[in-house]
């Protein structure tokens, strides 16, 4: 009985030892950006960290600006406005933000009156916010 005692203490140690610590996929990718590489793999690697982190998180707009801010340093300005407007129809809470970004990126495109549209939709939920006049 001792031996079947120590057996399963064993076990349970070397169970132990062998759980991982769950990955940030937040984390992970916000390094990749932070490094300011412009290197496709890395950036590549970066997508499908913030993309893993969503879902878990599907609400989280830290992730969603991460993403598009990668887009953007792919040039992949379109993937980025596709996500922004995914976002809006599902994010009803955080719209002024999302109009704002989205605008950001067709003013980048020169997309002159998709921004100044986004930018409008975005004064509606705050008409006092000075970032969006600028």
């Amino acid at each position: 009985m001792k031996f079947f005692n120590n057996c399963i203490i064993i076990f349970l140690i070397l169970l132990s030892g062998c759980t991982q610590k769950p990955i940030d996929y937040l984390a992970e990718g916000k390094k990749i950006l932070k490094s300011n590489t412009m290197d496709k793999t890395e950036l590549n690697k970066a997508v499908k960290y913030f993309k893993l982190s969503l879902e878990k998180n599907p609400n989280s707009l830290e992730t969603l600006a991460n993403l598009s801010n990668t887009y953007d340093r792919m040039n992949e300005r379109d993937s980025s406005i596709h996500l922004i407007t995914g976002t809006i129809q599902s994010h009803k809470d955080a719209l002024e933000n999302l109009y704002i970004f989205r605008g950001m990126e067709h003013f980048v495109m020169q997309d002159y009156d998709g921004s100044i549209q986004d930018f409008k939709s975005a004064l509606k939920f705050n008409p006092k916010n000075k970032r969006i006049y600028k």
